[in-house]
């Protein structure tokens, strides 16, 4: 969204929540974003729906998108939801009935869980990030590999962190972390990071 949007209108539910909000949206304000947000027992987020209307006079506020997230099992598609760790497994979103399904993998590295994979399923092709971290968490590389046909399952994800070099670099990103973890980066090449003590 442009610089113009402006969040005026929040509700909360009775734990501090946020339940719905609007959002007027585009360069010239054009649209409103109406965002509503459910939660299960244990205050987990189970779906998000946001529906895009026109704010111009004499369009009626005329729907322009409609998006559904779904943060568990839906549309046929299973293991979603949560792990036992409070990590979100996987979701489903659907936009304007094109539905996509991305799952989400983790490793557990200094004392917390951290995010290693993301893979999403759209139509008959899967798209994956993988991330790499260090012992400390800390990110040191993000890899896009190339689109594959579903039907492979995940396991050339592995073949990717595994390989020294993948095919397309332009899908590559490499970081370089100073000692408290920030990462320099500069696209395509590795930028070394020089203490200023040293």
């Amino acid at each position: 969204f442009g610089a113009s949007d402006k969040m005026d209108g929040i509700l909360y539910d009775g734990a501090g929540r946020q339940v719905a909000a609007r959002t007027l949206v585009g360069e010239t304000g054009g649209s409103y974003e109406y965002r509503y947000s459910q939660y299960d027992a244990t205050g987990k987020l189970q779906d998000v729906h946001t529906v895009v209307r026109s704010a111009k006079t004499g369009d009626n506020q005329k729907v322009a998108q409609t998006t559904n997230v779904a943060y568990h099992d839906a549309g046929g598609v299973t293991g979603l939801g949560y792990d036992a760790a409070g990590n979100n497994k996987g979701v489903r979103q659907e936009t304007d009935g094109q539905a996509s399904t991305t799952t989400y993998q983790y490793t557990y590295l200094n004392g917390s869980w951290q995010q290693s994979a993301a893979v999403t399923n759209r139509g008959s092709t899967q798209v994956a990030t993988v991330t790499q971290r260090d012992a400390n968490g800390f990110v040191v590389g993000i890899r896009q590999p190339k689109t594959q046909l579903q039907g492979r399952g995940t396991d050339w994800i592995m073949e990717e962190l595994n390989r020294a070099k993948v095919e397309d670099v332009r899908y590559d990103r490499t970081f370089v972390n100073d000692a408290n973890g920030t990462a320099v980066f500069k696209p395509g090449r590795l930028q070394r990071y020089r203490r200023s003590q040293e």
